[in-house]
């Protein structure tokens, strides 16, 4: 047996192609296999500014209610749904869908309402680690 006939049992790894149109599109963009630094082995950092223009999605969640669904379809203009909270209890702020911090509604210009934010979620364990 030669060294010809040695066959390795594990492929070198291969960087995965993933289309970024719709099929048969000629664009085409090569995605790094996992674990390779991208750049030739450097990691670029990049300051935490630089992420200042990117849009975020935020909702306010005043409650929750469950509903049957001959109950949801029985609703009608002015009737109220009764939620989970009480009445001063914190709204939930979510960002991308995570929590983020608590707080109360405020009326804004006598017109628009707003979040007075009481507590940012995960704060404490942050700056007790840094």
């Amino acid at each position: 047996m030669t060294s010809d006939d040695i066959v390795p049992t594990t492929a070198p790894p291969t960087a995965e192609v993933v289309p970024t149109e719709p099929a048969g599109s000629p664009g085409l963009r090569v995605v790094e296999p996992a674990g390779a630094p991208a750049g030739g082995g450097r990691v670029a950092r990049l300051p935490i500014e630089a992420l200042g223009e990117v849009e975020l999605k935020v909702e306010v969640i005043l409650g929750r209610a469950r509903l049957r669904l001959q109950d949801l379809l029985d609703v009608r203009p002015g009737q109220a749904i009764e939620l989970d909270r009480t009445r001063n209890s914190p709204v939930d702020v979510l960002v991308n869908g995570t929590l983020f911090a608590r707080g109360e509604i405020v009326v804004i210009d006598d017109t628009n309402l707003g979040v007075r934010v009481s507590e940012v979620v995960g704060v404490e364990l942050k700056e007790a680690e840094g």
